[in-house]
């Protein structure tokens, strides 16, 4: 049996540092994987539930940078954690 992808965007790996604010206080961490609803960050203290954040992140260097407004959802412990873009630009 074959099983259907239900995804509503498609993903793919990725290498490139990101920048995530929350209020006023900025962290970096390495993007490992971009799709078209969201980023997972190789980070180990993702923030508090419920917090809207900032993104910036350039997927490659002929890009223009994209800032958006994300949500976390899930962490994946050892591995990073998953944010939801609510909002999206490019600057």
């Amino acid at each position: 049996m074959t099983r259907k992808n239900t995804r509503k965007y498609p993903r793919i790996p990725a290498r490139f540092m990101a920048e995530w604010r929350v209020g006023q206080q900025t962290s970096h961490a390495r993007a490992a994987v971009l799709g078209g609803g969201g980023l997972f960050l190789e980070l180990e203290n993702p923030p508090p539930a419920d917090v809207e954040l900032s993104l910036r992140f350039r997927p490659a260097t002929h890009l223009p940078f994209i800032e958006a407004k994300a949500r976390f959802l899930y962490q994946l412990p050892g591995q990073g954690a998953a944010f939801e873009f609510t909002e999206i630009s490019t600057k």
